[in-house]
């Protein structure tokens, strides 16, 4: 499957998601609705024994248990008029009502106690906290870069045949991070909010040193020969070579993730019943519309030195350096749904979100070569795999769509704390990373201080600009904080 159809698959997949999810809150909405509705009659029907319950005729007076109920005739006619009903009496003034009390009939009260300060929003009346701030501890995991082979080994006469480095993924271990969010309901019936978040990866990192490979040993940088594009070979730079040159090669990776984001809240879906205010009875579905940055930077740093120890050359250092970096910005709307439901002190999160628009592609290629000979220094452009027909600053754009899922699951531990676990998982579909930059292919007349009479060299190595998938996944624990 290529990268096109799994970005698909994702966004699909996202969408399902979030309907599927919606559904089942709905109908189990809808299912405890109707398991209400059923038992709504049976609770009116509880009333106390030998009470009388019955529609007065228009402009009757309903009686109390126990009271004769007076006749209008009579009282027109100058009769006593009926006793007055004692307070006491069921039903009447401060007395007890004709239907028993009910732990519904306490939660009712409760909840109508909490609307008192929101009389308009009658649909959402479960919490006056307004504000909300969330602090999460991560550990994700993301996706490594493929690293040719950038230091090898071997015998004199085949000095590239054991890799010392490269051939491998890099950067694909865990690694910690962050993400804070703070936001707000811009009124106090909770119809529209705002919140922004950021989030942080710490800096991945991995490299490699040889050391300085003293005389006796064989350490060396593979490439393939393009100087005759008909016949490419195999070839390597001698950085150390029994008799010939002693040397050592340093490489350094690391890459960076952050994300910040705005965005409006806007409830599609509400249902509560709140207790008090840390055990509540509630579902939430909110639509989430807003901005969304992402940034992914990618560096790989190449050190060679070189010292001629016999030849013509005896005496000769080169100091060698090849630098790619790439960066990928997003900027666009971000789309989706966030449900939240709760029972009890526990809850259950689920957000299905997109973010639309500009993707924007870096690819920095340096290179360059100090030569020192008796003590003078040169310095030429151009590395080994940076030479003068890749050296530069390159750009495009294209239109991306970044998926994300996640969940969580918390739990109440006053009326303004909660603590949470939960996993989230995002794709980005193209990106450059600095490793896919570099081209094993080289046109040795494009190496620094060619010969005076050198042929002009060919397109090797070439910009490649080429693209991969990224995805970054893992825990996060956090706390959240409404006030």
């Amino acid at each position: 499957m290529n990268t096109k159809q799994t970005a698909v698959g994702l966004q699909v997949t996202t969408i399902g998601s979030a309907l599927v999810f919606g559904a089942l809150v709905l109908g189990l909405e809808a299912a405890e609705t109707k398991s209400g509705q059923v038992a709504a009659p049976a609770a009116e029907s509880a009333v106390k024994p030998g009470a009388k319950v019955s529609e007065p005729a228009a402009g009757a007076v309903r009686q109390a248990p126990g009271v004769e109920k007076a006749s209008p005739a009579t009282v027109g006619d100058g009769a006593a008029p009926a006793a007055e009903p004692k307070s006491s009496d069921p039903g009447v003034g401060g007395g007890s009502p004709p239907f028993p009390a009910t732990q519904a009939d306490v939660s009712t009260a409760n909840l109508a106690s909490s609307a008192d300060a929101c009389k308009p929003c009658e649909s959402y009346a479960c919490a006056d906290d307004r504000f909300w701030v969330r602090a999460e501890y991560l550990i994700w995991w993301t996706k490594g870069s493929h690293v040719p082979v950038l230091a090898a080994t071997g015998t004199p006469n085949e000095p590239f045949t054991t890799p010392l480095f490269g051939g491998s993924t890099l950067n694909g271990d865990g690694r910690s991070g962050f993400h804070i969010t703070l936001g707000g309901w811009l009124d106090r019936c909770h119809t529209l909010g705002l919140e922004g978040d950021y989030f942080d990866l710490e800096r991945g990192n991995d490299g490699y040193d040889s050391g300085f490979y003293p005389s006796g040993t064989v350490l060396s940088r593979p490439f393939i020969d393009m100087t005759d594009p008909n016949n490419p070979a195999p070839a390597a730079e001698i950085t150390a070579l029994p008799g010939l040159a002693v040397g050592k090669v340093h490489v350094e990776t690391s890459d960076y993730f952050q994300s910040a984001g705005l965005r409006l809240r806007q409830p599609l879906y509400q249902s509560c019943c709140q207790v008090d205010c840390c055990t509540t009875r509630s579902t939430e579905i909110d639509l989430v519309a807003g901005y969304r940055f992402y940034r992914l930077k990618d560096r790989l740093n190449i050190h060679e030195n070189v010292v001629a120890i016999g030849g013509p050359n005896i005496g000769l250092a080169f100091d060698i350096v090849d630098d790619f970096n790439t960066s990928n910005e997003f900027h666009g709307g971000e789309l989706g749904l966030v449900a939240d439901v709760r029972r009890g002190r526990w809850s259950l999160g689920v957000r299905a979100l997109a973010a639309l628009g500009n993707s924007h592609e870096i690819v920095n290629i340096l290179g360059r070569t100090v030569r020192t000979s008796n003590g003078v220094e040169e310095t030429d452009a151009g590395g080994l795999f940076a030479l003068r027909s890749n050296i530069g600053h390159y750009t495009r754009n294209h239109f991306a769509v970044l998926p994300e899922l996640g969940m969580e699951i918390g739990y109440q531990w006053t009326c303004h704390l909660r603590t949470y676990v939960g996993y989230d998982i995002l794709y980005w579909g193209d990106v450059v990373r600095a490793s896919e930059q570099i081209d094993p292919r080289i046109d040795t007349n494009n190496l620094p201080f060619p010969p005076p009479d050198a042929p002009a060299g060919g397109p090797f190595p070439a910009v490649l600009f080429r693209e991969t998938s990224y995805w970054a996944q893992g825990i996060r624990v956090g706390a959240e904080l409404r006030f």
